[in-house]
């Protein structure tokens, strides 16, 4: 459900732009190409090797630049982490807008409140 309100979202905002019919459907396709090959990589890295979600997070979340190897591996533990994080809290509480994320490195060494609420 919630990925049917980003996408029509994205087909509202792409004609306010000005983009006609066959434009958007245009669009569309390939933004949601791109999401859903992204989500399966993650996907993949998430529930099996390290080294998958790494490079899916350095093609594409660092495309301008490279990161070090050591923020990689930051990232991708965090992402780990979240998603059993996440895993844990209901349905209902999401729904309701009370989403929790753990910690990060940099949170737990500042001694700040934790886990965050969005």
């Amino acid at each position: 459900m919630l990925f049917d309100w980003m996408f029509k979202d994205m087909d509202r905002s792409l004609r306010e732009m000005g983009v006609g019919d066959v434009g958007v459907a245009r669009h569309i396709k390939k933004m949601a190409k791109a999401f859903y090959g992204r989500a399966a990589e993650y996907e993949k890295g998430l529930d099996g090797d390290p080294a998958v979600l790494a490079q899916s997070l350095e093609t594409n979340v660092f495309r301008q630049g490279t990161p070090s190897p050591a923020a990689l591996v930051s990232m991708a533990d965090y992402l780990r982490r979240a998603a059993s994080f996440l895993g844990q809290q209901s349905v209902a509480d999401i729904v309701a807008g009370c989403v929790r994320f753990p910690e990060t490195v940099h949170e737990a060494d500042d001694g700040a409140d934790s886990p965050i609420n969005a």
